[in-house]
């Protein structure tokens, strides 16, 4: 009989331990879940936050920072097509619009959203190599594979698709 007690109370112990474990019944444990989600979800995107340097106005150097923060702009809109009408050279958008490539193009620059904003950034805070005629702005970014280029044409900075 003693035997029969002992397996009884050892059970319960056991049957105690689970429930405690699992924070309590299904229904509770579900709604903690739900809770979890939901404050994940609702998270904002982290900023970046990078030292922007600082350049006299009126200078190459703080239109390309112009620049740069407006192609920030549309990344963070999600306005990746706004962005390559705005800033990729008229005669490349037509040969992407041509090829059928336009949409190809954009679908990439959306999947590599983060990391564009990431090397975008970084260049805020860098001072840009140029060639001889300024026509040429290279950032040497460390968060990217590649350089950040812009070119010049006609008066305004492009970011080159190639």
């Amino acid at each position: 009989m003693r035997g029969i007690i002992k397996l009884v109370f050892m059970m319960m112990a056991v049957g105690l331990l689970v429930v405690s474990g699992c924070g309590g019944d299904s229904s509770e444990s579900e709604s903690q879940e739900a809770t979890l989600q939901d404050t994940t979800s609702q998270e904002p995107e982290p900023e970046i936050q990078v030292p922007r340097m600082e350049f006299a106005s009126g200078t190459t150097e703080a239109e390309l920072q112009d620049v740069i923060s407006e192609v920030i702009a549309y990344f963070k809109n999600d306005d990746i097509e706004g962005m390559m009408l705005e800033f990729i050279p008229e005669t490349r958008i037509k040969e992407l619009e041509e090829s059928g490539g336009f949409n190809r193009v954009a679908r990439r620059y959306n999947m590599f959203r983060d990391d564009m904003l990431l090397v975008l950034s970084e260049a805020l805070s860098l001072r840009p190599q140029f060639n001889e005629d300024k026509t040429v702005a290279t950032y040497k970014v460390q968060s990217g594979p590649n350089d950040l280029v812009f070119i010049k044409m006609d008066d305004r900075w492009y970011f080159p698709d190639k």
